[in-house]
């Protein structure tokens, strides 16, 4: 009787350590996904939280590139003097081009046979700039401009960009309308 007693306490211990330890990785999961991307790794590990479970992606490229560069690949063109606007011409940014059986799981890419997605994502704070479907790299005309540009990984500094948090508001009592009751109501 006993032994029985100490099995069940052991196997409800390794339960809830296991547990534990699956909720810990959770959450390191998601805190991989905020802040500044400091090496190529980084950047690629990001991108792969995109993606649904079972979907593994796999990487077609990855580059270190300036935001102008990128921008001029995809043909945007972002207004740099705009008020707030947070990111300059030399800002760098991984364009990463990730290949996977399945992209359906992104809202845009519904309904179409890609292979993949491209992602520019600030390196500084980790913010994506710019999505797109990918049908076929070898052929499709972004991800050949984003391949014909030199690699900046090792060259340029990445400076973590801190991101402002928006303060949020105090709760407020919120008046419930009092209507008078209709006519003929009781």
């Amino acid at each position: 009787m006993k032994r029985r007693i100490v099995l069940i306490t052991i196997t409800a211990l390794l339960a809830v350590l296991a547990g534990s330890i699956a909720l810990f990785e959770r959450r390191a999961q998601s805190i991989a996904t905020q802040g500044a991307l400091p090496t190529k790794d980084a950047a690629i590990n990001r991108v792969r939280t995109f993606f649904d479970p079972g979907t593994e992606p796999m990487l077609f490229d990855a580059r270190l590139v300036y935001l102008e560069q990128a921008y001029n690949a995809i043909g945007a063109q972002p207004n740099y003097e705009r008020p707030g606007y947070r990111y300059q011409r030399q800002t760098p940014m991984w364009a990463i081009t990730m290949l996977a059986n399945d992209v359906s799981g992104f809202p845009m890419f519904e309904g179409g046979k890609y292979m993949g997605a491209m992602f520019l994502i600030v390196a500084g704070d980790g913010k994506v700039k710019h999505m797109a479907s990918v049908t076929d790299p070898a052929t499709d005309p972004h991800v050949q401009k984003i391949l014909a540009l030199p690699d900046l990984d090792g060259q340029v500094e990445i400076v973590p960009i801190p991101t402002p948090v928006v303060p949020e508001m105090p709760p407020t009592s919120t008046p419930v309308p009092v209507e008078p009751p209709a006519e003929g109501a009781e």
